[in-house]
């Protein structure tokens, strides 16, 4: 859908990575999604911001590889934890709106993807606005078990594609 565009921006997307960067796991330790890129967390507050779609600030953000990671992530922080036997989830169709959201979002958990605000779904990255820091923190250490943490490569260039944008 926005190809043409992309096309027009040329090189101001364009980042370059040296060979001794990015070699820890951590990116950020004070935040609770320690893996999260603080170039990615600012542009995503920004979008946010600007959109004017939710309120960021009383959330704290969790990155994934996709919206799909962070679903099994959320099932996974919402699940009771003292249950013996493994319990049914019901839950409706996915569906992805074609139109913004009309007012203010102010949900428990809410994710978000790089492909559906710039058409980028090779990146795989997504993020979950959390209100609940017991959830987030369960949320992360989901990605911490499945996938130690986020490429911190493609965290980077989605937060200059969304610089940019």
């Amino acid at each position: 859908m926005y190809e043409s565009y992309w096309r027009k921006m040329g090189n101001k997307c364009d980042i370059t990575f040296n060979g001794d960067e990015s070699l820890s796991y951590f990116a950020n330790g004070k935040s609770l999604c320690w893996f999260l890129e603080s170039k990615l967390e600012e542009q995503i507050k920004r979008l946010h911001n600007v959109v004017g779609n939710v309120i960021v600030d009383d959330h704290y953000i969790v990155v994934g590889t996709g919206s799909s990671q962070l679903m099994q992530a959320a099932l996974y922080a919402l699940s009771p934890t003292d249950q013996l036997e493994p319990i049914s989830v019901v839950s409706a169709t996915t569906f992805y709106s074609h139109t913004a959201i009309p007012s203010i979002a102010n949900h428990n958990v809410m994710l978000f993807t790089i492909s559906k605000c710039t058409s980028h779904a090779s990146s795989k990255i997504g993020w979950a606005l959390v209100k609940d820091k017991e959830v987030a923190r369960k949320m992360t250490n989901f990605m911490e078990i499945s996938t130690i943490g986020v490429s911190k490569e493609a965290q980077l260039r989605a937060a200059k594609i969304l610089e940019v944008q």
